[in-house]
């Protein structure tokens, strides 16, 4: 059962997070977990707001990338370590044992969140690790499947597509494929499949040579994925593979980054112990401190992008 409740606080000030969701107004280069679009450099849209949730506490947040304003609504009876999030207009989401929701409702410089949905979508076998977003659909990655149901939230399938490798952690679309990324305990590898399910490939890149990947983007040209020290890139087509395509050093915890977005000319990611970079998608001028998280979180567990 589906529960509600009204919030008519406003967002307190302060700090920062551990599920990300990078949301841009017109942005050339977006979606990637939560919908593709053509990849190119462009000057950073000031618009581009992050959303983001806390791993280590119950609280849901929103940050402005132009002059790092930032809004929390803390709910002690959310959802706690959300451990994936993702945004489509006014809604945002989050993962845990299940998968929540809540209307993101703005007033000229007033921001609210109007209602949470706790149970918006019930996932069996296991806590949700990833979710991923389009036009039509939430996807989400349990540790040993993929789930998929319309986005409100009838038609789920908490089994859509089967035959993927254990270990799931990430998960990405765009206008053709899905792609997931998990290990089989040797190595890092990434599947896909027609967005409809079909022609599923398990076994679509091998041998990356990560543990525990931990995100994963796909725009119209380019795969990303992060995981150990780096983060990773190859052509959509899986050929070109460079596992070190920029190489981030791991928090002080040994954990390296976790989740990625893209939005306007940069990649994002998240510290599970530290906070949130960003690095342009040609892989120069890198920010590791882009948005300290110290103030309110204790690092960053996922990040996604919308558009």
């Amino acid at each position: 059962m589906i529960k509600t409740r009204s919030l008519a606080g406003v967002f307190t000030a302060l700090a920062m997070m551990i599920a990300v969701s990078v949301v841009t107004g017109c942005g050339s280069d977006s979606a990637s977990n939560q919908g593709g679009s053509p990849e190119m450099q462009a000057d950073a849209d000031p618009s581009t707001v992050v959303y983001w949730g806390g791993a280590y506490g119950d609280a849901l947040g929103r940050t402005a990338v132009e002059d790092k304003s930032t809004v929390i609504l803390e709910e002690p009876d959310a959802s706690p370590s959300p451990s994936g999030i993702a945004f489509g207009a006014p809604f945002v989401y989050w993962g845990q044992d299940g998968i929540s929701r809540a209307t993101v409702e703005e007033d000229g410089a007033t921001t609210r969140f109007t209602a949470i949905e706790e149970d918006f979508i019930a996932v069996p076998g296991g806590s949700v690790e990833d979710l991923a977003i389009d036009d039509k659909y939430l996807y989400w990655v349990t540790y040993d499947g993929l789930g998929r149901a319309a986005l409100d939230g009838g038609e789920a399938d908490p089994n859509f597509i089967s035959g993927t490798i254990g270990g799931l952690g990430a998960i990405a679309v765009n206008s053709e494929y899905i792609y997931w990324a998990g290990d089989d305990v040797t190595e890092g590898v990434i599947g896909r499949a027609r967005l409809d399910g079909s022609e599923v490939d398990p076994s679509f890149m091998t041998g990356l040579a990560l543990n525990n990947p931990s995100g994963l983007v796909a725009t119209e040209e380019h795969l990303y994925w992060s995981g150990n020290e780096s983060i990773g890139r190859a052509d959509v087509d899986g050929l070109g593979p460079e596992p070190n395509f920029v190489n981030i050093p791991s928090s002080p915890d040994g954990s390296g980054p976790h989740g990625l977005a893209i939005a306007d000319e940069y990649i994002y990611w998240g510290g599970y112990d530290g906070p949130i970079g960003r690095v342009k998608i040609d892989g120069s001028e890198p920010e590791p401190d882009f948005i300290d998280t110290e103030a309110r979180a204790d690092g960053v567990q996922s990040v996604a992008v919308s558009g």
